[in-house]
């Protein structure tokens, strides 16, 4: 669950900080936020994955 979660929220996050990144420049105070929201929302994403690795790891043999 926390996996599939985590991939989700890295979609979403990476999906919408693309969108704006590119005029990082032009934005007010608040799209420069909501760009730094995005990538802490990418970062919480790639913990889950992380810890969902760790906790339930796969066994390639």
């Amino acid at each position: 669950m926390l996996l599939i979660l985590g991939i989700m929220l890295c979609l979403i996050g990476t999906y919408s900080l693309v969108e704006y990144t590119f005029d990082y420049g032009e934005l007010t105070d608040y799209g420069r936020g909501f760009i730094w929201g995005k990538a802490l929302v990418i970062l919480i994403g790639i913990s889950l994955i992380l810890f969902s690795l760790r906790k339930n790891p796969t066994k390639l043999s």
